[in-house]
């Protein structure tokens, strides 16, 4: 059985507590984009949060946290079989314990520490380069990651830039991690603003205004918005976070 999720992490784990109480899975992917192969079946499974819980907790338990960190950096690198060998990762290691993350040479070990290598290079690289422009008192930097890690970049630079407001936008995803007043977003967003900066008649400063005050009312009427983009129970492997 070939498991479909919504692509969220959450979606995700719902796979497992699919794979573990309904039936095993074969495969796990996205549904976005999946072709269906003839003679394959496929079953799509709803995201819950209590049963996402349920298998989180269960990682944290008896896993601890670098195994669930490592299992979440590798569900970001977007590779198209990421989520059956994050499964199978994850399998072992509830079989045999977390020790069996050292058997590097094992077939179902080995291309979890290829893509968490991948993953963690291109992040500690960023951490390092990524440069920020002042546009009309917004701190912006646009990017081109091979992998979707802004959220993995936003804690560490919310600490660095507490007192300022400031976004990180992804070029290739058209969506940025958005900072202001000690709360930060991920959100869609289609437009690079550095080819605004030599625009006068466009007035950036009253456009990033209300922006940030949008973001500061939502989220006071919903505090779960944060949350959403980086859930509690994942925040304590995202080392840099500290809460607002």
């Amino acid at each position: 059985m070939i498991y479909l999720y919504d692509g969220s992490f959450d979606g995700f784990l719902c796979c497992v507590y699919a794979h573990y109480y309904c039936g095993s899975a074969s495969a796990i992917y996205a549904v976005d984009g999946f072709q269906q192969q003839l003679g394959e079946t496929c079953a799509v499974v709803e995201r819950d949060d209590e049963k996402a819980k349920k298998v989180y907790e269960a990682m944290e338990e008896k896993l601890g946290d670098e195994i669930v960190s490592k299992a979440y950096r590798c569900f970001l690198a977007e590779d198209l079989e990421k989520d059956t060998r994050i499964l199978n990762y994850l399998r072992l290691c509830f079989r045999y314990g977390p020790q069996v993350d050292g058997y590097r040479t094992h077939p179902w070990i080995l291309p979890i520490h290829e893509l968490d290598k991948k993953v963690s290079g291109q992040v500690h690289r960023y951490l390092g380069i990524l440069r920020f422009s002042d546009i009309q008192g917004v701190l912006y930097a646009a990017y081109t990651p091979d992998y979707d890690m802004t959220r993995i970049l936003m804690p560490h630079f919310a600490d660095r830039f507490k007192r300022e407001q400031f976004i990180i936008y992804d070029r290739r995803r058209q969506k940025a991690g958005v900072y202001a007043r000690g709360q930060w977003l991920e959100r869609d967003f289609d437009v690079d603003l550095l080819q605004y900066r030599s625009e006068k008649e466009r007035n950036l400063e009253a456009l990033w205004k209300g922006y940030f005050e949008h973001i500061a009312i939502e989220a006071r009427k919903n505090p779960k918005l944060q949350a959403h983009f980086v859930p509690k129970r994942y925040r304590s492997f995202v080392t840099e976070f500290q809460p607002r």
